[in-house]
């Protein structure tokens, strides 16, 4: 196998990683909001972020931002 190839595949498992990662995450979330009885409106205004920015954290196809998981995990004091 060739190294871009390689490179290549490192890459795309990274990928997959993250993403599951996220998943995970975004579970844990869901979770934290329902035990304390929050909203997406709620984290929003706990981390100073747009409702817009948590909606789309949240969906499956949302971009996801290390910035956004971290100030998210800080506001409602869950392990990223």
């Amino acid at each position: 196998m060739s190294s871009f190839f390689y490179r290549q595949n490192i890459t795309f498992i990274n990928e997959v990683i993250k993403i599951n990662d996220f998943k995970f995450f975004i579970g844990r979330i869901k979770q934290a909001l329902s035990v304390q009885d929050l909203t997406n409106t709620d984290l929003a205004n706990m981390t100073g972020l747009s409702k817009k920015t948590i909606d789309a954290f949240m969906c499956k196809t949302g971009r996801k931002s290390e910035r956004t998981a971290e100030l998210i995990a800080k506001a409602l004091k869950i392990e990223r």
